[in-house]
């Protein structure tokens, strides 16, 4: 992958950002997946390509800033959640079969901006959402 479009972030240094940021312990996706969120159904997610549903996350809240991906690659030895700028949000999707061998949204998926408290949440049985946190750990969407 050109990791030109990338960098990692370690797991413990995610973890307490999401501790600091939203006063969450994170395991997994279900972890941000706070009372409230409205998910939207994405039916055929299966035969869609990663970039219709890319664009899908990002018709809720436009990507901004420095983005964090956790996605199905991060959990691959000697990787972990992927630091992306939103410029390169979808060229790093469309080479993300190429290096993986896997759909980018085949299965959980989270991406987090931490200076806006935002987080886009794809979940593997076809629904995404997005979670915006205002004070530490409080929904205000």
């Amino acid at each position: 992958m050109n990791t030109a479009l990338y960098s990692l972030i370690t797991w413990n240094e995610f973890r307490n950002l999401i501790k600091t940021h939203f006063d969450i312990n994170f395991e997994q996706i279900d972890d941000l997946c706070v009372d409230g969120i409205k998910w939207h159904s994405f039916e055929s997610w299966l035969d869609a390509d990663d970039l219709e549903i890319l664009h899908c996350l990002e018709s809720l809240k436009a990507f901004l800033g420095r983005l964090i991906v956790v996605a199905d690659a991060s959990y691959l030895k000697g990787l972990s959640p992927f630091c992306v700028h939103y410029l390169n949000i979808k060229q790093f999707v469309e080479n993300y079969f190429i290096n993986f061998r896997q759909k980018f949204l085949e299965t959980d998926v989270i991406i987090i901006n931490f200076e806006s408290n935002i987080a886009w949440l794809f979940h593997h049985e076809g629904v995404y959402g997005v979670v915006e946190f205002g004070e530490k750990g409080k929904q205000t969407s």
